[in-house]
């Protein structure tokens, strides 16, 4: 039937598949944490030797699939887990009053959390 089919009323009825939805991508946070962590992009690309340009699209959000072997290399580098580039890193208040509770509270607070 080349592309058409009838409906009930006779007409003719293109048959077009839906328009394809854009894929949704996790947003990157790694110029949050180069910032969280006083680090400068060109200290990554010195040690992870990732591209200038392909490391100010990360940042910048413009690269939409980065590859997986850029981003292992700068967790690497920052020294923090893979996931953590997809969440935003802690401010500065809420690690000053994390600092203040005893390691043994925030381990039971954990614990107990589950």
């Amino acid at each position: 039937m080349n592309g058409t089919r009838r409906n009930l009323g006779g007409m003719a009825k293109s048959h077009r598949a839906p328009p394809a939805r854009p894929k949704q991508f996790r947003p990157l946070y790694i110029g949050q944490w180069l910032r969280a962590l006083g680090k400068r992009p060109v200290d990554v690309v010195r040690a992870t030797k990732i591209n200038e340009g392909y490391l100010s699209e990360l940042i910048s959000g413009k690269k939409k699939n980065p590859s997986a072997d850029a981003l292992y290399k700068i967790a690497d580098f920052l020294e923090i887990p893979l996931d953590y580039l997809y969440r935003l890193p802690p401010d500065r208040a809420f690690i000053e009053e994390a600092a203040k509770f005893d390691p043994s509270v925030l381990a039971k607070l954990r614990a107990g959390n589950h």
